[in-house]
């Protein structure tokens, strides 16, 4: 079974691409992806952090974080949205 890392753990990992990570963390993909989920990180920040540091900029873990936690959102669509398929209540 394998041992469940702490987020804080998985934060220092951020800089590396997600298999990269879950490799030195000891745990398969899809369970960092769970566990990254469940603290509401949408997409894995390496190839932000990465796009920013190319150009000499720095991010901070707040910032880092934040977009973490903002990302998935915006492309997401909302339960809430009556899209094509849904069926109108006439």
């Amino acid at each position: 079974r394998e041992r469940i890392p702490d987020f804080s753990e998985i934060q220092k990992h951020f800089d590396k691409p997600e298999k990269q990570a879950a490799l030195q963390l000891g745990i398969c993909l899809t369970s960092l992806k769970k566990i990254c989920r469940a603290q509401n990180v949408r997409r894995w920040p390496y190839r932000k952090i990465h796009s920013i540091s190319k150009r000499g900029h720095a991010m901070t873990e707040e910032e880092i974080l934040l977009y973490c936690q903002s990302e998935g959102a915006e492309r997401s669509p909302s339960p809430s949205s009556s899209g094509p398929n849904t069926p109108s209540a006439a």
